[in-house]
């Protein structure tokens, strides 16, 4: 394996600059993230939440690459993979898929098994594999040692509904939390909508003394508290594509 190749499987990150040839591009918040994903593939960290604006490219490397660097890596681990409506999760599941067909080999040595590919549901020849389904939906019989919750809220009037809410709540806890293996790890990556929504009421359940998250938060636009990525207050996230000035008209 050439030096290049074996560059490429060292982070998630990596792995996107390669598989894209160069054209994904790594931002400040890309690279943060990135660090965190891989203390989640080392057990540093066993629940992680990623707070970003829509757009950002949270789900490119969270939902796309980070999967298939996942497997690629733990080709025996099974992942489960959830966002805001089935569809979503489909087209994720399949990218990262696509990926690994095409990349997975000369990068990992690893191969998608030709009979189980659907986008629901595929596996690799070690035996891991991926599973993709909407937030709200049933996952039974499936583990995960890593579990991925892609924007669990569709949209604001999703937000909106106490219901709606309600309902993604218990799902976390009685469906999603049941499937882990006892080594496994969650990431939630969200746009947040509404102060009351999972994300929010995880971390006043933490403060409660339920599980602990180790969590990062990238508002568009820096406010006055300490930023994580060290940036003065009124600085955009990502100011190459989306300068404040855009930011602001849209606030």
């Amino acid at each position: 394996m050439n030096p290049k190749t074996i560059k490429a499987t060292l982070t998630p990150a990596c792995f996107a600059r390669y598989v894209s040839n160069g054209q994904w591009k790594m931002a400040r918040h890309h690279a943060y993230m990135d660090r965190l994903l891989c203390q989640l593939a080392k057990r540093k960290i066993r629940r992680l939440v990623v707070e970003m604006p829509p757009r950002h490219g949270k789900s490119l490397l969270g939902s796309q690459y980070f999967p298939a660097w996942w497997l690629g890596t733990f080709p025996e681990d099974n992942v489960i993979l959830t966002s805001a409506t089935g569809d979503l999760a489909f087209d994720f599941s399949t990218k990262a898929r696509d990926t690994l067909i095409e990349f997975g080999h000369s990068a990992f040595g690893v191969r998608v098994r030709p009979d189980r590919s659907a986008s629901r549901r595929w596996q690799l020849t070690d035996g891991g594999g991926l599973r993709a389904a909407g937030v709200g939906t049933s996952i039974v019989g499936h583990g995960a040692d890593l579990f991925i919750v892609d924007d669990y809220l569709k949209d604001v009037q999703a937000a909106l509904s106490e219901t709606q809410r309600n309902h993604i709540h218990s799902w976390f806890h009685s469906v999603a939390s049941t499937r882990m293996s006892p080594d496994g790890v969650i990431v939630i990556i969200a746009t947040r909508w509404h102060p009351d929504d999972l994300i929010g009421r995880l971390i006043k359940e933490a403060e409660l003394g339920g599980e602990k998250w180790e969590r990062v938060r990238f508002p568009a636009i820096a406010e006055d508290t300490e930023d994580e990525l060290g940036r003065q207050a009124g600085e955009a996230l990502w100011g190459d594509r989306f300068s404040l000035q855009w930011l602001m008209r849209r606030r």
